[in-house]
């Protein structure tokens, strides 16, 4: 599982005396701020992370992905969405930034606490994209692979049926850290624009 969640840090002790009096105003505050993580995590996705607080722009696709993707499409050329880093499928980024501060689309990992509230994903790839990942190998367990086409080297395109792969290890490339949750200055002013409407507010 891999999440990003709110540290309240010095506000600690100002959101204990608010929770213990405030009623239903803490859990509006925090759906209110979940929201405001949904909405920044889409900006990020925009601006490539160049604007996390801290961050940098993320690294140019590859050549050999560009050429994979091209590939997969039946097209020449890379056109819209087919360059933009982490957004091919758009699957990772409606995991962590559609829906509401507490549900969101499958591989959606949201929940609320009484003094926090979490935005993440539980797709198994999403951390290697956040953090980077060195090339090496990994595990492929035994699995049932189905009936698909392939191109075989030297020959026309050909279906091939449903069979048995055995366990196996399968390189894996190196993966550019592409940091995608985190804070904005916009949206954590606006977090803390929230939370100060919903503490001193009567």
């Amino acid at each position: 599982m891999f999440s990003a969640s709110i540290d309240t840090g010095p506000m600690d002790n100002l959101l204990v005396r608010f929770a213990s009096g405030a009623g239903p105003r803490m859990p509006r505050l925090l759906k209110r701020v979940g929201l405001i993580m949904l909405e920044m995590i889409g900006t990020v996705f925009e601006a490539w992370g160049a604007n996390l607080i801290g961050g940098t722009r993320w690294e140019d696709l590859s050549p050999v992905t560009i050429a994979l993707r091209n590939k997969r499409r039946r097209v020449r050329k890379s056109q819209g969405s087919e360059a933009l880093p982490l957004q091919d499928t758009g699957t990772l980024r409606g995991s962590v930034s559609h829906g509401t501060a507490v549900s969101g689309p499958p591989g959606a990992y949201r929940s609320l606490g009484g003094k926090w509230v979490a935005i993440g994903t539980n797709l198994d790839y999403a951390a290697d994209q956040q953090l980077g990942r060195a090339r090496g190998t990994v595990k492929v367990k035994r699995h049932y692979r189905k009936s698909h086409w392939r191109k075989r080297k030297g020959a026309k395109r050909g279906r091939v049926e449903g069979h048995l792969v055995q366990a196996h290890d399968m390189k894996t490339p190196r993966i550019p850290p592409r940091p995608y949750c985190g804070w904005t200055e916009r949206g954590s002013a606006n977090a803390v624009n929230v939370a100060a409407e919903e503490v001193m507010g009567p």
